[in-house]
Parts: C-alpha cells; structure tokens; sequence
C-alpha cells in the first residue's frame, strides 16, 4: 500500500451527512466536538505519509432527547474496511481479546438466565473464540464474520459452525436462544435496524447480549481520543433503553468492563418489558466539561514532553492503531517524538498515513535508558498496565510520561 496510486483514495474521501439520530430519529441533535482533519487510524503505509492525507471533517453529535451520541459524517465505509481481512486480529492470539471473553463470559453466567441454550449466535464472532467458550452451555453455536471467508473449514467442528459473510447476506436456518454481538454495532450507520434483524431472528423470550462503548462512561472518563471515524455510534444507557423499548424489548441488567475501551455489555430480551422508567441523560454541560479537562491534560503533557525534548531525545512506545487520533488532541500533534518504538517487528520502517515520524522495532532501539519515552498505546487499561510495566521493569528509560495520569479511570 506503499506507492502513490494506492494512496490517493486517502484523499478527498467521500462522506454521508446523518440529518437525524439513529436511535430516536430527533433531528435537531447538538454539535459537542467540532474535529476538523480528523485522521484515519488503522492504517499503515511502507513510506513517510503526507501531510493532511486520510484526514476528513468530523464532528460529534448528541441527541437531547434520547441521549445517543453519534459522528454527523458517515466516511465511505469500503474504503475504511476493504484494505482489511480482519482475520490476522485473531481474539484467541490477543491477550486483551482473551480477557474480554473471559469477562463477557462471566456476566453471562451471573444472570442466571438459564442453565443451558439450543443455540447460540454470535453475530461478528472474530475467530470464535468466545464461541467455543460457550461450548459447555450451548447445543450448537453459529458465528458469522465477513473476516472468516476462506477459513471456515479451520473453525467448524460437531458443535460450532462458522459463516464467512455479513449477517444481512446469511440465512441462518436454526431461531438462536442465545444472540451476542460484540463491538459490531457501533460500526453500523444504522444500529436499530441491524438489533431489530437480531430480534427477528431468535426465539421468544431469548436472551441477547451486545456489547459496545459506553458514552456515559467516555464522558466520565474524559476518553474523547476514543472517537474515531469507523465508531459512528456512543450508546448511553439512556439512548440504549430507548432503543430496545422503540423494538418491544427489555432490558434485564448491564455492567461495564472498565478494562477494555470501558464498554458495556446490555442484556436484554426480546419481551416487553411490564414498567418503563425515564433514565436521565448526559447532560450537554458535562460534555463540555468533560472535553475542556481532557484538552488540558493533553496541553500539559505536551508541554512536560517538549520541555524533556531540551535535554533527552523524545521516543513514543506502542504504535497503536489508534495513535494517529491520539496525536490530533496534542496542540503541536506530538512533533517532538522522533520515533515510534513497537513491539511488533512487522511494523518496523512503517508509517502513519499523514506522519513522516518512523515506526521502529524495539530490537533495533538503542539508547532509550537515556531519553524521555511517551506510552503511545493506551486504549485499553489492560494493554496500558502492560505496556507501562514493561517500561518501567525491562526498557526503563531516564523518563516515562502517560498523557493520563491525571484523569479518572484510564490506569
């Protein structure tokens, strides 16, 4: 993806306008976060990037009514998602996935919903690892996931029986009892839609689990580095409960996994339920509250970061996928770092879309016991921990700097 005609469809990058929230349909929704040249993640090239290449108009919405929160421009979505498989993420090779299963698993169990299910679906199942997880309390369990296409046969065995195509295009000849759906919904432009397809699907009375980010828990948290162009929706309880009464569904019980991307998981079924209460909102206020703290935090890290860069040489460690947003909230975008360190030796000599600042192994790192290294992969706590413990007991550099520190629930 290295040579000029594959980057020019990162220029000029075509969008839809969303005129109306996606859950409640209110169309006079609040601009909260205007995001001017937003960046692409995800993505990474084999030369310097160019300046303002993969970079596109954004802005966050919340909706006063339900409050949904929601990016107002939809990017192309085959351009965000065709240079991928998908299928080199593999949840059971990632220690954050095996850890996430293992929590979603547990909530499962905690609800006592019943004992053992028919069948279980799991629509955008990865590789089915959490599938086969279920495997002691499921009959038979489908997945389906685009990214499986060609590899199905590695998957399917006696109980589990895997689909490589998006669920919209796959007849699914068995009524699931059991639905889940992680981190697929706030992918989709429209999310009501794809639930109410769920809710269609399964039988009466079946127990769903989706799970996605929490807006209430982003605010809180101060995590505006966690909207991006391919997250369209910010569920809040309050957005998400309208959503399921809107489909004739009831909520039984949430949590939230403060360790990964502090998303929830909502438990629901598809009956009415008997009362309906009124949950209250994300105020507009606290949102900008929430954003005016998080841009200090950012301002004062930079500013700890160039005043270090006067007498050490400054380096970042973890070329997260993430990390070109991450850089957008520094006021000077990071530019004192002049390098990426990163643990995967397949990033080295790679770059960022719209950053000529180079990716580099740490096999080859020579010095860093002698300069001021930033954690630049931080979106998960259970990563962050990681990270900063291996920084800290084996890199041990003369200075370490989190740009975190100072907010609630990132550590």
């Amino acid at each position: 993806m290295s040579d000029e005609h594959d980057l020019n469809k990162y220029r000029n990058i075509n969008y839809d306008t969303r005129q109306s929230c996606s859950v409640c349909g209110f169309k006079n929704t609040v601009p909260v976060l205007e995001l001017p040249a937003l960046p692409l993640t995800e993505v990474f090239i084999n030369q310097p990037g160019i300046p303002t290449l993969g970079e596109t108009d954004q802005s966050l919405h919340c909706c006063p009514k339900c409050g949904h929160a929601q990016l107002q421009n939809v990017l192309d979505q085959s351009l965000l998602y065709s240079s991928k498989t998908g299928y080199e993420f593999r949840s059971s090779q990632s220690y954050t996935g095996r850890k996430t299963a293992e929590f979603f698993k547990q909530f499962l169990t905690s609800l006592n919903f019943k004992e053992h299910y028919n069948c279980a679906l799991e629509v955008g199942c990865n590789d089915a690892y959490l599938l086969k997880e279920l495997k002691p309390i499921a009959k038979e369990l489908i997945g389906i996931d685009p990214i499986l296409k060609g590899h199905e046969a590695d998957i399917n065995d006696e109980q589990v029986t895997v689909y490589g195509e998006f669920f919209e295009s796959c007849n699914v000849s068995q009524s699931p009892d059991l639905v889940i759906c992680k981190d697929v919904i706030e992918h989709v432009t429209d999310p009501k839609a794809l639930i109410q397809e769920l809710v269609s699907v399964a039988k009466n009375n079946a127990l769903f689990l989706i799970q996605v980010p929490i807006w209430d828990k982003l605010v809180e948290n101060y995590n505006f580095d966690h909207v991006f162009h391919q997250h369209l929706n910010y569920f809040s309880l309050a957005s998400f409960t309208t959503l399921l009464e809107s489909l004739g569904c009831s909520l039984i019980d949430w949590t939230v996994n403060e360790q990964h991307w502090n998303s929830a998981i909502f438990a629901f079924t598809n009956q009415t339920a008997a009362t309906k209460g009124r949950i209250q909102t994300v105020d507009i206020e606290s949102v900008g509250a929430s954003i005016r703290v998080f841009q200090h935090q950012m301002q004062a890290c930079e500013l700890a970061l160039e005043t270090a860069a006067r007498q050490l040489p400054v380096y970042g460690y973890g070329a997260a996928l993430m990390l070109p947003v991450i850089k957008y909230h520094f006021p000077n975008q990071l530019d004192v770092i002049s390098q990426i360190f990163d643990d995967n030796p397949n990033r080295n000599g790679q770059y960022y879309l719209n950053s000529t600042t180079p990716i580099v192994s740490t096999e080859c790192a020579e010095g860093l016991n002698d300069a001021a290294v930033m954690l630049t992969a931080f979106s998960s706590r259970l990563n962050a921990k990681r990270m900063l413990a291996r920084l800290s007991n084996e890199i041990q550099p003369k200075q370490i700097y989190y740009p975190f520190s100072l907010l609630s629930g990132t550590i």
